[in-house]
């Protein structure tokens, strides 16, 4: 193999020394399942972000550049995983509120609240009305994803 350094070479290889690198190109991989694609897009994106750090020029390039930044999927995982535990902190108030909201009306009606009825959650359910505000704002949400 020649040490002498080819311009006009297009095909090479790369040898990737950030594991952390490393792993975001395999996920990228992964998902386009092509390597060679995620390659070239990542090349494409910081190849003109490099030479303008280095030589204070900015280039201009035939094409839409492309912005993009590695963090940006650490972070939506991140925000993913926080709206999962905000869903499961609502769920668990709406059960207690509700039970406490049942309790409440049994003893208005005139009737006994027995602690065991608290405890296996038979009137932690939603009121009727509720329930069905509950749907409708279900529904409306679907339907304005689609």
């Amino acid at each position: 193999m020649s040490n002498k350094f080819n311009k006009k070479a297009t095909r090479f290889s790369v040898i990737v020394h950030n594991d952390d690198t490393l792993q975001l190109l395999n996920e990228l991989a992964e998902k386009f399942q092509n390597r060679n694609l995620v390659l070239n897009d990542a090349l494409n994106i910081g190849v003109t972000i490099l030479y303008a750090r280095i030589f204070n020029k900015d280039v201009q390039q035939s094409h839409e550049q492309k912005s993009h930044s590695p963090s940006v999927g650490r972070e939506l995982k991140e925000v993913r995983r926080v709206i999962d535990d905000l869903f499961i902190e609502m769920n668990v108030l709406e059960t207690m509120l509700a039970g406490l909201f049942n309790a409440q009306i049994t003893q208005a009606d005139g009737n006994a609240v027995n602690a065991e009825s608290l405890r296996d959650g038979s009137l932690c359910d939603l009121p009727e009305l509720v329930a069905k505000i509950k749907e409708d704002l279900i529904e409306t949400r679907k339907r304005s994803d689609e």
